[in-house]
């Protein structure tokens, strides 16, 4: 099945937000289906290219949501943001975690620093409790 009978005004859409067939046959090709054309703007506007999707499969992010690619892009989740946090031994995080330790400034240079004090086995959870409730400063679990 592919794209057919698209509506006119759902083309427009497309075109302005530069959604091509390939953008869409290349999702289509890493397992994301027939995508609506609501979803392939969304990922458009918010800049979710073929290769981000790609780099995030090859950490193991095989079957992430439309929304969550969108959630991730949003809130500056990078792949190396994730690898950064991988050498620290946090790996495979759910998408809800990655967003939430950099929505709330938690970095490598923070989980080194927790480390080295000995705080090698904390949860998500309470890693961003620390971080918050070091006052957002820059300080002595920060870079």
């Amino acid at each position: 099945m592919a794209y057919e009978r698209i509506p006119l005004d759902e083309l427009v859409q497309l075109r302005i937000h530069g959604v091509t067939s390939d953008f869409a046959n290349q999702l289509r090709g890493m397992g994301y289906g027939l995508l609506s054309t609501d979803e392939l703007v969304q990922l458009k506007i918010h800049g979710v290219s073929t290769d981000y999707v790609k780099d995030l499969q090859g950490l193991g992010y095989k079957n992430v949501s439309v929304d969550d690619l969108v959630q991730l892009k949003i809130h500056g989740v990078s792949v190396g943001f994730i690898q950064d946090l991988k050498g620290y031994g946090y790996d495979h995080l759910p998408v809800s975690d990655l967003v939430e330790m950099r929505i709330h400034g938690v970095t490598g240079g923070t989980l080194q620093k927790l480390q080295a004090a000995g705080y090698k086995k904390l949860s998500i959870d309470e890693i961003v409790q620390l971080r918050i409730h070091s006052g957002g400063r820059r300080g002595s679990y920060d870079r």
